[in-house]
């Protein structure tokens, strides 16, 4: 038996708090997505923010009711719960509306279809093209922190069709080539179209995920998923990307 603390989804600030349920399964972890009763005999979507071997001194004695259902598939990771809580330290948001960032919107399609994204990009398999000397240059002071895995902040300076998406595209390929993965966020919705075809370009459809919150429900669903089950390895999208389910 476990005890789980858990934050409801819910946009009432009288409920922003942790909960604790009994639990029989014990391999829940941390973010796993869960259904519990909640106020009377309504059911309420969760996420476990805390597992425990034993129920917090505060309620013992007292009746603590187990969760109904588990879905470890919609669940988040635990590292995305971390996150959560800082998300709610530091801009004094919900618990809820801080972990559904992470969480996938809308659902599976009944029909079995896949939704996908319209893009236009042509699939290539065209050798990249030469860097100019510039390019070259603001490569060469990038790819060592990339190379040592290395945080570092760069500014690429130029006008437009001046070449920074060429160097976005290479360093993002160096990322993949080692079996990591690459989230390429761009400043708007009306921009990520153009990225994304030049991400499909280069790698081909299959291994490029779009998000952003002009999709349909249904197109975010099944991304987030192709994502989380590491179907494709490369996210382009606006500021909601840095969500993205991805791993390395």
């Amino acid at each position: 038996m476990k005890y789980v603390d858990v934050a409801v989804d819910s946009k009432s600030d009288n409920v922003d708090n942790f909960f604790t349920y009994s639990c029989e399964d014990d391999e829940i972890k941390v973010g796993r997505r869960v259904t519990v009763p909640f106020v009377g005999r309504g059911k309420k979507t969760a996420y476990v923010f805390a597992v425990n071997d034993e129920p917090p001194a505060s309620l013992a004695g007292k009746r603590i009711r187990a969760i109904l259902d588990t879905d470890p598939l919609l669940s988040v990771t635990e590292d995305s719960i971390r996150v959560a809580e800082w998300m709610k330290r530091r801009y004094f948001c919900r618990y809820a509306d801080a972990v559904n960032c992470f969480a996938p919107v809308g659902s599976a399609s009944k029909k079995g279809l896949k939704r996908r994204p319209a893009t236009d990009g042509a699939e290539t398999s065209a050798s990249p093209p030469n860097l100019t000397e510039e390019q070259a240059a603001a490569l060469a002071e990038i790819m060592p922190c990339v190379e040592e895995k290395r945080y570092a902040a760069f500014l690429l300076h130029g006008v437009t069709g001046s070449g920074k998406t060429e160097l976005y595209l290479r360093i993002a390929d160096a990322v993949l080539a080692r079996g990591e993965k690459a989230i390429v966020l761009v400043p708007e919705i009306s921009l990520t179209h153009q990225i994304a075809e030049r991400f499909i370009g280069r790698f081909g459809s299959e291994r490029v995920a779009v998000l952003h919150s002009k999709l349909s429900q249904g197109e975010r669903f099944d991304e987030w998923m192709r994502i989380r089950n590491g179907e494709t390895d490369s996210v382009s999208g606006a500021r909601s990307a840095v969500f993205a389910p991805c791993d390395r």
